[in-house]
């Protein structure tokens, strides 16, 4: 059994599946960060105190592979049942009780085996880190027309504590972090792309040519052009 949360990659295949029969399911916690509540769909009936303890279990303990799992096995087998006849009387019905029966049974496999907990895995410092990753290596993410407010929301977090964090684990300012990030990536694709400079200024998050390039030239000592011209010797 793998179990994968928003903010992780997936762990089937490396990277590809072979041909097989893949069970999943989706259920959506209205989550995108580790620091965020949890909230579970009407349909998720388990009694609240068992409800609280999956949801502790799933957000402090992020092994995505679970091994020795083949007791969820009934229940996949189940589930495919009543997935291939859609149309059979009750078929809503029973899927959500089957799929309350999958999670009781991850609660008890989990009380089980003993897992440890870490109490960091849903703190805001790694939201932030998360969040700082992904405008570093996420290219859409990055041309966003990011304020630190809009920065801040995204990690459910207000202006001056995002701040404080993202200078905490960077040493430097959101704005200056993310122009750092731009300029990294603009480097990048003018040193191994013939994209031209406008369209390397748009990927990376600048809306005027000029203004990139005034950037650029503060952190490069010389123009985009220049730059490149440069680095193909």
């Amino acid at each position: 059994l793998t179990i994968t949360r928003p903010w992780q990659p997936h762990r089937v295949g490396a990277p590809n599946v072979e041909a097989c029969r893949l069970h999943w399911v989706i259920i959506d916690l209205g989550v995108r960060r580790p620091n965020q509540p949890w909230r579970w769909p009407e349909w998720v009936v388990l009694a609240p105190e068992d409800r609280s303890r999956l949801t502790t279990f799933l957000r402090q303990y992020e092994r995505p592979v679970l091994p020795q799992a083949n007791v969820f096995a009934a229940c996949f087998r189940d589930l495919a049942s009543i997935v291939d006849a859609p149309e059979r009387p009750g078929a809503l019905s029973l899927l959500a009780a089957r799929l309350n029966e999958l999670l009781a049974v991850l609660l008890g496999f989990l009380d089980r085996s003993g897992v440890e907990l870490d109490a960091r895995l849903v703190s805001s410092e790694r939201t932030v880190g998360l969040f700082l990753k992904e405008l570093r290596e996420n290219e859409r993410q990055r041309a966003r027309p990011w304020s630190v407010t809009m920065m801040a929301e995204a990690c459910g977090l207000s202006a001056n504590r995002f701040t404080q964090l993202c200078r905490h684990l960077t040493n430097q300012a959101p704005a200056r972090y993310l122009n750092q990030c731009r300029m990294e990536a603009a480097a990048r694709l003018l040193r191994e792309t013939e994209a031209p400079v406008t369209e390397v200024a748009l990927r990376c998050g600048f809306s005027s040519t000029q203004y990139f390039a005034n950037v650029f030239r503060r952190y490069h000592g010389v123009s985009p052009r220049a730059f490149r011209e440069r680095e193909r010797g």
